[in-house]
């Protein structure tokens, strides 16, 4: 026969309560990101600063070295590339 106390006879609210509290508080905050974001977007580059054209850059010169090596077997691709980061790290 069970002795039911005050302490088994714990209410749902009281582990139900902190768990919705903290979903509330995480929809908060990702409601006030996604506005943020579909109000002001996302922040654009002006074409002429430092960051932009060291971006651009290594773009082309990868776009460059990507022709030079013109991998069309992705496997021979990717056994070269990983057989030069062994190389490398060792």
């Amino acid at each position: 026969m069970c002795v039911c106390t005050d302490e088994m006879n714990v209410s749902w609210t009281s582990w139900l309560m902190p768990s919705l509290i903290v979903w509330m508080l995480n929809g908060v905050v990702m409601a006030a990101v996604l506005a943020r974001l579909f109000v002001f977007g996302e922040p654009v580059t002006k074409p002429l600063t430092a960051s932009s054209v060291s971006y651009w850059r290594s773009r082309r010169q990868a776009d460059v070295y990507l022709a030079a090596v013109s991998c069309r077997n992705f496997s021979a691709c990717f056994q070269w590339f990983s057989v030069r980061v062994i190389a490398v790290c060792m």
